[in-house]
């Protein structure tokens, strides 16, 4: 019984009792217990092949759908949510103010069955350019910064579309530029956001692959720049 409790915490439905030795109660309750299990694997693979079917199927929807909870934590985003948002999966929505700083408070206030159109808009002296892989090396950005030589990376997230953009930006020769405090991260199974963010911007980029200034010597480069 023990066994079977165990399985069943851990969603482990590979048990099974042989009944080769067993007599009388004890056969009895190992095919019981046989049986139970093998209804609770096929109920589990069903209900598994349900969720990645709807998935699947959320997945060429072409809107942004968001599932999150009454804290706002995220447990699912479709496709087109993650390439048209941020390019990576959020996990809370409050992610979402670096899109528009009202955004995460409208949507917790969403309820079943309330609609709210939002648009989000560029400022109108800004030019938007797709970039549709973590690092810097896909056509709509290349082409976007072809006539550069020195770009400033900021965002999210650091160990990620971060890491992976200073990185590549540098093998392709572009001066890498990275303003302090200009990008961000989660906590993860190893570090917490913040020792990863000083791992790459203190240790890892720094006179290797960026040149990481403070956000006021940014300003001024970008206002030599104009």
């Amino acid at each position: 019984m023990r066994q079977l409790i165990e399985a069943i915490r851990t969603r482990d439905f590979s048990l099974q009792y042989s009944l080769v030795h067993l007599r009388g109660e004890e056969r009895n309750l190992a095919e019981q217990i046989n049986e139970v299990v093998n209804e609770f694997r096929e109920t589990t693979l069903l209900q598994e092949a349900k969720y990645q079917y709807f998935g699947t199927m959320l997945d060429t929807i072409n809107a942004f759908l968001i599932v999150a909870d009454e804290q706002g934590k995220v447990h699912w985003m479709n496709r087109a949510a993650v390439d048209g948002l941020c390019g990576f999966s959020i996990h809370h929505l409050h992610d979402l103010q670096v899109l528009d700083e009202t955004l995460p408070e409208m949507m917790m206030q969403l309820k079943p069955g309330l609609q709210k159109l939002v648009q989000l808009e560029t400022k109108t002296n800004e030019i938007a350019a797709g970039k549709k892989a973590l690092d810097a090396g896909n056509k709509d950005f290349t082409d976007y910064v072809k006539d550069e030589n020195t770009l400033m990376i900021v965002g999210l997230q650091t160990n990620f579309c971060i890491d992976a953009t200073v990185k590549s930006a540098f093998e392709r020769g572009y001066k890498v530029i990275v303003p302090q405090g200009a990008n961000s991260t989660f906590d993860n199974d190893y570090m917490s956001g913040e020792e990863t963010y000083k791992y790459y911007n203190d240790m890892m980029w720094p006179k290797r692959f960026a040149t990481c200034v403070s956000v006021d010597e940014a300003i001024k480069l970008m206002e030599k720049k104009k």
